[in-house]
């Protein structure tokens, strides 16, 4: 008898084509993500008296973004390169312009959660500004979903808007970090 035993189902082999091929782009956003949730409720788990707190304080604000910038925003921009050459039949221009945006992103927010943790207002404004920049990358990757939603694809008009929104949040942190950190800004 040849084959899996009934009780199991095969589990394919990794086909020799895929064998040796570079990890695709979207796996270290999906894989910074999950260690960022992990190491959010790691310290919340160490650190419970933070939600007591005032929500201001510099140990808070690192911990809101590791969760904002380093689980929530890392896991929407891999899923936005897994996803969407499969829904809009639109990839992104670069994959090798995605690893760069992964580089400037990672730099850029524990740049940020580390700035924030120790209360580096300067520090803090120029790690969002590398955010910034990973985030106009993103939406310059992905212009193809702009112009499908310009033509009226509904789907893809909802993807522009959330790359536009993102963009324009990532404005409004370094502007609200240099205002912060430099009394310039606004």
């Amino acid at each position: 008898m040849s084959g899996p035993p009934p009780d199991r189902p095969a589990v394919p082999s990794t086909p020799p084509s895929v064998a040796g091929k570079k990890a695709p782009a979207e796996e270290p956003f999906i894989v910074t993500a999950l260690l960022s949730l992990l190491g959010a409720s790691v310290w919340m788990a160490l650190r419970p008296e933070l939600l007591l707190q005032f929500f201001y304080s510099p140990e808070l604000l690192a911990l809101t973004h590791l969760v904002t910038l380093g689980f929530i925003t890392s896991l929407i921009m891999g899923v936005l390169l897994r996803l969407s050459p499969q829904a809009h039949g639109v990839p992104p221009r670069s994959g090798v312009m995605a690893r760069v945006q992964f580089v400037l992103y990672l730099v850029g927010w524990s740049g940020m959660v580390l700035h924030f943790h120790q209360g580096l207002w300067r520090g803090v404004a120029w790690a969002t500004l590398v955010v910034w920049l990973a985030t106009l990358l993103q939406l310059w990757n992905f212009r193809g979903v702009l112009g499908l939603a310009w033509r009226g694809h509904v789907v893809a008009a909802y993807v522009a808007a959330a790359l536009v929104n993102l963009v324009l949040a990532a404005s409004l942190g370094v502007s609200f970090a240099f205002l912060h950190g430099y009394g310039v800004g606004g």
